[in-house]
């Protein structure tokens, strides 16, 4: 009994430098992906240009741009590659119809982001942590309803991960901040100027974030 028990349980090795090396690369590319795309609908949206002047396409778009690149963050280490490939596309899909949704239930004069409320972020936020806390611990037993067990060691650690992650970004814009204070008392005004451009603060949150979440990504 025990070892055929051993024998079903999944294998959880350290990860091979190969393989941290190529999450840590996929995990960059989403975040600096991401942030150029964000960055790409906030000057849509200021300059008043397509897709901005389309609400549904503007809100399915932000929706897909801002939650859908998470999954690639959490699963890129721990799903087996076509469950990452299925359960992403489902997240997308699942976001964009949220989103375009919210906006065609909600006010007909809001354009851009304005149309969006916050229910329906919240709404999407919350659909996509759920649905990948099912879909992860399942892929990761090779059943379709994995042990409780998984599933609160899956959730807990991501829910660590994200604090962990955003208390980094945070720490890392106060840096910048405090950076750019100390050089402007000897004159010096390039990083004040740097971070105040929107083209630098997208696509440095989001790379910053991916950062964040490989360097806390370790295996329970």
């Amino acid at each position: 009994m025990t070892d055929a028990f051993h024998d079903a349980a999944p294998a959880d090795p350290s990860p091979e430098p190969g393989a941290v090396r190529r999450a840590t690369i996929i995990r960059l590319a989403t975040g600096l992906a991401q942030g150029l795309l964000l960055y790409g609908l906030w000057q849509a949206d200021k300059s008043k240009v397509w897709p901005a002047t389309q609400r549904e396409l503007f809100a399915a778009l932000l929706m897909v741009f801002l939650f859908a690149p998470f999954v690639v963050q959490a699963g890129v280490a721990a799903l087996r590659w076509r469950t990452l490939v299925v359960w992403k596309a489902v997240a997308a899909i699942l976001a964009a119809g949220l989103g375009a949704y919210g906006v065609w239930s909600g006010d007909p004069a809001a354009t851009g982001v304005n149309g969006l409320g916050p229910l329906t972020v919240f709404a999407v936020a919350a659909l996509i942590f759920i649905g990948h806390h099912l879909v992860e611990p399942a892929d990761l037993e090779r059943r379709r309803i994995a042990r409780f067990a998984t599933y609160f060691d899956v959730t807990w650690k991501h829910g660590v991960q994200a604090v962990l992650s955003l208390g980094f970004t945070g720490a890392f814009w106060l840096l910048l901040f405090l950076a750019s204070a100390l050089f402007k008392l000897i004159g010096v005004d390039a990083i004040d100027k740097l971070i105040q451009h929107e083209w630098f603060a997208f696509p440095a949150t989001a790379v910053m974030f991916a950062a964040a979440v490989q360097l806390t990504d370790v295996r329970a």
